[in-house]
């Protein structure tokens, strides 16, 4: 199977686990602003499409073992995306953190 219809179907399974949960908060259909549909398409195509999108791409065209050490990468990259999007400072012992293992 090709990356997107297998992005397809993982996301599809992911949103029919989630539906229950959903359900049981009583919050199935949120209130739609413009802002929400905003974060919504940011999470689906951002998120979703391009950063599977690329594990899977990687995954494709090299070893398990070095896609897995992009893996690594993750929290480092999320600290700094939170700092230039939100503004979210990061204290000095998690950024150490970060570089060790």
């Amino acid at each position: 199977m090709s990356i997107f219809p297998a992005l397809a179907v993982q996301s599809a399974v992911s949103a029919l686990c989630m539906l229950p949960l959903a359900v049981l908060d009583g919050r199935l259909a949120p209130h739609m602003t413009a802002q929400f549909a905003t974060v919504v398409l940011w999470f689906v195509i951002i998120s979703t499409a391009v950063g599977y999108g690329l594990y899977w791409f990687c995954r494709r065209e090299n070893a398990a073992s070095e896609v897995a050490i992009l893996i690594y990468l993750t929290p480092v990259i999320t600290a700094a995306w939170a700092y230039v999007v939100f503004g979210e400072p990061t204290a000095m012992k998690a950024t150490l953190g970060y570089f060790e293992a």
